[in-house]
């Protein structure tokens, strides 16, 4: 039961490697103009996301990084 995530009210739980499947999608999820330049800056100081672009400038594979980089450290 490595794989599952499990949520309440009070408490979410995840398995092995599903966060680094839910982060990308959360980001993509809450990407709006008033969250993008909060989003930029995690990706460009955590993440390696190119600095110097405009933050709604954003292409889907620095979105994916933070997914890849928690799969290449905890693969399956």
């Amino acid at each position: 039961m490595n794989d599952f995530i499990f949520h309440n009210p009070d408490k979410v739980y995840f398995g092995r490697n599903q966060l680094g499947h839910l982060t990308p999608r959360w980001l993509k999820y809450i990407l709006n103009e008033g969250t993008a330049s909060a989003i930029y800056r995690l990706g460009s100081k955590v993440f390696g996301v190119a600095e110097g672009m405009e933050p709604m400038e954003l292409n889907p594979d620095d979105v994916e990084k933070p997914g890849r980089l928690q799969r290449e450290l905890f693969p399956l």
